[in-house]
Parts: structure tokens; sequence; C-alpha cells
């Protein structure tokens, strides 16, 4: 997915531009530093939810029904480029869900030791913004462990279709399908 390493280093820019802006205030006020963190975390947030959570998730969904559905069809296509073209979506996936993470960590971190240094002189509107940032960083969590479990679904799917189901068909609610049954749209009797 190009799209992670074109983003590569946001989050970084941001935290240092972050760390600039509270250094290079003669009040030191972290208003400013908690601000801009909270607007990358709202960005990442987006990023988290419409790209990978919907997409990657949609994404990985129907290439592994897809999948199946070829190996119950038994027809004369390659299925092991299509195997190879599932296990790369699930790497890029776990790529892009690796890179989220280790961005949302650190300003995680640059939140807690600002916040432990200016505890004391820390004003009302400063705990406001440092009170939204928690609430962005608390929310692109839920949409990260949200995308670790879907993509958990989807190689869990895929691993009892290959190697547990006969038919090739698994879901959840139900575990192995035993096959589906074929209408034909031309008998109208």
């Amino acid at each position: 997915d190009r799209k992670v390493h074109v983003l590569d280093g946001q989050t970084e820019y941001a935290i240092n531009r972050a760390y600039f802006k509270l250094v290079s205030d003669p009040k030191q006020n972290p208003f400013e530093f908690f601000h801009i963190l909270k607007m990358d975390m709202r960005f990442m947030l987006f990023d988290a939810f419409f790209v990978n959570l919907l997409q990657n998730g949609a994404k990985l969904q129907f290439q592994t029904s897809y999948w199946a559905l070829l190996m119950y069809a038994n027809l004369d296509v390659n299925v092991r480029w299509t195997r190879f073209t599932l296990c790369l979506t699930h790497l890029t996936c776990a790529h892009s869900l690796y890179r989220k993470l280790i961005e949302w960590v650190k300003v995680r971190e640059s939140r807690i030791m600002v916040r432990e240094e200016f505890r004391t002189r820390m004003a009302v509107a400063d705990w406001r913004e440092y009170d939204k940032l928690v609430f962005f960083q608390r929310s692109v969590a839920v949409v990260l462990t949200l995308q670790f479990l879907f993509q958990l679904l989807c190689a869990i799917k895929f691993c009892m279709s290959e190697w547990h189901c006969e038919s090739h068909l698994w879901n959840l609610l139900h575990g192995c399908v035993e096959g589906l049954k074929v209408v034909d749209a031309t008998n109208f009797d």
C-alpha cells in the first residue's frame, strides 16, 4: 500500500513541530503542543478508520471470500496466484497497522512526558486540549484494535477454509459450510 509510505514520517514531523513550539514559547505553554498533536491524531483517526479499517478490511474480506469460492467451485484457474495475492494483501494490511501503531505509541509517549513535566503549571485550557488529544488517541486505539481483530478473522477464515473444511467454505457463525445451493435461473417451472 503506497499510502503508508507516503505518510511515513508525518507523525514524527508533528511531534518535532510540537516540541519546537513548546521550546520556542517564552511562557512554555503546552497548549500548542497538545493542539498540534491533537490535529495529527484527528488525521490519523481519519486515515485509520477509512483506509486501514474500511478499505483494507473490505479488500481482505473480498479476497478471502473470492479465494474460498474459487476453491469450492474447483475451477481451472491458478489458485496459487490468488493465494499469493491474498497473502500479499495480509502483509500490506499488517504493515499499515504496524506503522500506525508505532506512530500512536510515539504520540502517547510524548504526551505523557510533557504532561508530567508541566502538570503543575497547566491551565484549564491546557487540560482541555490535553483531554481532546487523549480522546482522539483512544479513538485511534479502538479503530486499530478493530482492524487487528478483522484481519485476524480473515486469517482464521483463510486457514479454516484451506485446511479444515472439505468444501473450502467457512464462516464465523456456522463453521464449515457444506455447500451452496445453485439456483438454475433458466428453469421457471
